[in-house]
């Protein structure tokens, strides 16, 4: 089994994370917690993370929570990056008004990135590397231009609650057209529907389709059919794999792993989700409030005797969030006396 990415994480300042330790990381790791715990946040900071700060990335990541203005934002006073690139930071620097504004994200004893902003100059920093800049420029310019800092990123495919857009689905779906990820893709699509035979992107004259979407042609019909047209439950599992082909050698982040899928594909979810993580060497961190995914979880790792993934915790303990990890064994336990978690 390859080298993870990061073996454990720590994270400083970001957000509503104060200073949250996970130690260790694993290659499944299954978030669980009370609303505003945080979940959603550690996603966002391996996210982070893993582009190192890159512009578009962030500024997406802000406008997901509407945090930046709105699309001609460029024309607002200079003072609106300011506030946007505030909301990064853990709100006890922004309420107390420190003048410098410092987080930092990455593994306990290993590399991390670090972010710090300071009147108006913001510095990234990674193992030494640093670069700072006007902030009112970054936002200026890196509309247009993409940030680089010469420091490679790490593959990662983030889907958020309400799944993917759809054109992000088009280029996802070029990264892998005609190689093995097509039936990977597939495969993960006959779980909830074994009919399917075929699929393809592209536009369908007979539905009107003005732009490439997933087509699919299932056994013993001679007519393609759009891929939504069979569901919900299939587009959610889609963008699954579609995203996991894609975060070979990396991460795949999925908040509300759940979402839109029937408690009885956990299990078998899990099941594709753990054979393809170990053989494409991807690390997936998934967040949700389902006791199903758990136990899902908990049903594949006995199946595939896959001891490389855990349940973590997160929670709040004297106003502050902490993380409490539970290895294979101990959610065997807990799935078995239906012990409360989430």
């Amino acid at each position: 089994m390859s080298d993870l990415i990061l073996n454990s994480l720590v994270i400083e300042n970001f957000r509503i994370l104060k200073k949250l330790e996970i130690n260790p990381l694993k290659r499944i790791n299954l978030l669980v917690g009370e609303n505003n715990s945080g979940k959603t946040t550690v996603l966002e900071a391996l996210r982070f993370y893993a582009t190192r700060a890159e512009f578009i990335s962030t500024w997406l990541m802000l406008n997901s929570r509407d945090e930046t203005s709105d699309d001609n934002f460029l024309q607002q006073q200079s003072a609106t990056p300011i506030r946007n690139i505030q909301y990064l930071f853990h709100r006890d620097l922004i309420e107390h008004g420190a003048p410098q504004k410092h987080l930092s994200i990455g593994s306990i004893d290993g590399h991390k990135l670090q972010m710090t902003l300071s009147q108006n100059i913001l510095e990234f920093k990674f193992d030494g590397i640093a670069h700072s800049f006007n902030l009112y420029d970054f936002f200026l310019t890196g509309i247009n231009q993409r940030y680089q800092w010469n420091i490679e990123q790490i593959p990662v495919q983030f889907i958020p609650a309400q799944g993917l857009f759809r054109q992000n689905t088009e280029t996802l779906w070029d990264n892998i057209a005609s190689t093995e990820g097509e039936d990977d893709i597939l495969n993960c699509l006959k779980i909830l529907h074994p009919d399917i035979k075929r699929i393809n992107f592209g536009k369908d004259a007979e539905y009107n389709t003005t732009s490439r979407i997933p087509i699919v042609l299932l056994e013993g019909e001679l007519k393609r059919r759009p891929l939504r047209s069979l569901g919900e439950g299939l587009t959610r599992l889609f963008g699954l794999a579609l995203s996991m082909v894609n975060a070979k050698n990396g991460w795949l982040l999925v908040d509300e792993i759940e979402s839109g899928l029937h408690y009885s594909m956990q299990p078998l979810l899990w099941e594709y989700l753990l054979t393809l993580s170990s053989r494409l060497n991807v690390q997936i961190f998934a967040t949700t409030h389902s006791w199903d995914a758990i136990q899902g979880l908990q049903q594949a790792i006995e199946k595939q005797h896959q001891p490389d993934a855990q349940l973590i915790r997160l929670r709040r303990i004297q106003g502050e969030i902490c993380a409490e990890t539970f290895t294979t064994e101990e959610l065997r336990i807990m799935t078995r006396d239906h012990l409360e978690v989430r």
